[in-house]
């Protein structure tokens, strides 16, 4: 409802739904060089928003990721965009996000092709060119933010300025899961809707919405 989030410490053993394979006490989320992928149903009301951010991990707005609503006087429909930064390198991704719904999100940073995918209720709804090949994506911050987040540096081509969150997330999350690699069309189609269980590339599974 706006009113609450979620701050996970990204430190092994430290919470139980870090699954990461890594030594007590380590970071656990980062994605460092490694391909990573944010996925979660995500339900936004039908009235008018300001900048939220759903899920994000950085440090000083130009070391990490961000998966955010960008403000909308539509009651209908407002623009998700995934942005990424490290250092001098940043890159974003921008679709429609229909209010009022639950839509399935997977939001992606493929190192094999340096771009940004977003796939949209199982249809692949945004594709960067510009094929950016990121720094390590390591930021020092400990923890993760769910619901809630800070500025984040944008691309310049945007003309837009750091992104800048003026209120909580103010919906719905269920099944939000972040993988250290790319996932294909196949997992996001056959497993997107169910339960899924633990292998090596899922780092953090939080049901949420029950």
């Amino acid at each position: 409802d706006g009113s609450s989030f979620i701050k996970i410490n990204d430190v092994k053993d430290s919470n139980e739904v870090i699954t990461g394979k890594k030594s007590k006490g380590e970071r656990v989320l980062n994605p460092t060089n490694k391909s990573f992928s944010i996925e979660a149903h995500v339900f936004s009301p039908e009235e008018t928003n300001e900048n939220q951010v759903i899920c994000q991990k950085i440090e000083d707005d130009e070391f990490g990721f961000s998966l955010v609503l960008s403000r909308s006087v539509s009651v209908d429909e407002c623009k998700l965009q995934f942005i990424i930064t490290s250092g001098s390198s940043q890159a974003e991704g921008e679709i429609d996000f229909d209010k009022g719904q639950f839509n399935h999100i997977c939001a992606m940073y493929d190192r094999e092709v340096n771009n940004i995918k977003i796939y949209y209720n199982s249809e692949l709804k945004a594709e960067t060119t510009d094929f950016i090949e990121m720094e390590s994506i390591s930021p020092v911050s400990s923890y993760m933010l769910i619901g809630s987040g800070t500025s984040t540096k944008r691309p310049s081509y945007t003309t837009l300025g750091n992104f800048i969150p003026q209120e909580n997330f103010d919906g719905y999350l269920d099944e939000l899961r972040f993988f250290h690699t790319a996932r294909s069309l196949d997992d996001i189609t056959m497993l997107g809707k169910k339960t899924i269980y633990q292998d090596e590339d899922l780092i953090l599974y939080l049901k949420l919405n029950e």
